[in-house]
């Protein structure tokens, strides 16, 4: 009896020890390089640490939407490059933590950083380091939303209207579709993420819905994934092959082409908190931030998975 005991708690603990090493693997991120705002600054920021939006410039630079209305900038070095405060709003009540107004972040390779910001446009330089225009390209009562960068520096936006319009910030607007993705599916209205492909085909998620769209400039659309299910996708890592990488609450999910999910990055879970945003970098690397002020980094993602 004594040998059968034995024997049993041996296989429950080989068991619990078995799980608790495939949880700790879950957990783990298999990332080229993960740096933390709080390492990288020269003082300690603790007003910082939280990451919402970030672009990649064609310098290699990264633009963060910071906490507590702020703009963060980390060269392709990973050294920090400075902070900006940005025009204080009014807090949305549930804006109590800090989050900010920022909508949108998009860089034209050319000094000059679009920040939707509120109600506003901003234009920052990125060799001052500062607010340089405050702009309201669109009409009274409509303000811009998500911003990406497409090819030749045109400056894309999902509007508080759910249009999408090609913008000329000190001239209106160039084109516009009218609720490109409201039209198609009521409750898919807001904006979660914007992103051009290198074929100009704007790629967009509506907010608070697990959803894909992918629009040709004007306005037709090209495929969508709606699959049903709860959360938001987060960020659009748009690879060579036509696949793409979202945030999903605290994972990180690649789908093919055909939007058949496919085995992707792994994101830190247990660390980094939800991810709040995905993009690509200038040489094809997919950076990732984490709503804790964690960015990650991996190499070569067009050809990685």
């Amino acid at each position: 009896m004594g040998r059968v005991l034995g024997a049993l708690v041996a296989g429950i603990a080989l068991l619990v020890g078995a799980g608790l090493l495939l949880e700790e693997l879950s957990l783990r991120d298999d990332a080229d390089r993960v740096v933390h705002i709080g390492d990288v600054h020269p003082a300690p920021v603790p007003t910082l640490l939280g990451v919402g939006r970030v672009a990649a410039l064609p310098d290699g630079s990264l633009w963060l939407a910071c906490r507590w209305d702020r703009l963060c900038a980390i060269d392709a070095r990973g050294a920090w490059r400075g902070s900006i405060e940005l025009p204080r709003t009014p807090p949305a009540p549930a804006d109590r933590h800090g989050w900010g107004s920022t909508h949108g972040i998009a860089g034209d390779g050319r000094g000059r950083v679009y920040v939707s910001h509120g109600d506003e446009l901003l234009v920052v330089s990125t060799t001052e380091l500062r607010v340089i225009e405050r702009l309201r390209p669109l009409p009274e009562g409509e303000h811009p939303r998500c911003l990406a960068m497409g090819q030749g520096g045109t400056l894309w936006a999902m509007t508080s209207r759910d249009d999408l319009v090609l913008l000329d910030p000190r001239g209106g607007v160039r084109s516009r579709s009218n609720t490109p993705m409201t039209s198609r599916e009521a409750r898919h209205h807001g904006c979660g993420s914007l992103a051009v492909d290198a074929g100009g085909r704007i790629w967009m998620t509506p907010a608070e819905a697990s959803a894909i769209y992918v629009f040709a400039q004007n306005g037709e659309l090209v495929r969508r994934h709606a699959p049903a299910g709860p959360g938001e996708y987060r960020g659009l890592g748009l690879l060579e092959d036509g696949s793409v990488v979202v945030g999903h609450y605290d994972r990180l999910r690649l789908f093919g082409p055909d939007f058949a999910e496919r085995e992707g990055p792994k994101a830190r879970r247990d660390r980094w908190g939800w991810v709040s945003d995905v993009t690509l970098g200038p040489d094809g690397g997919l950076i990732v931030a984490g709503q804790l002020g964690h960015l990650a980094r991996w190499d070569r993602a067009s050809s990685r998975w």
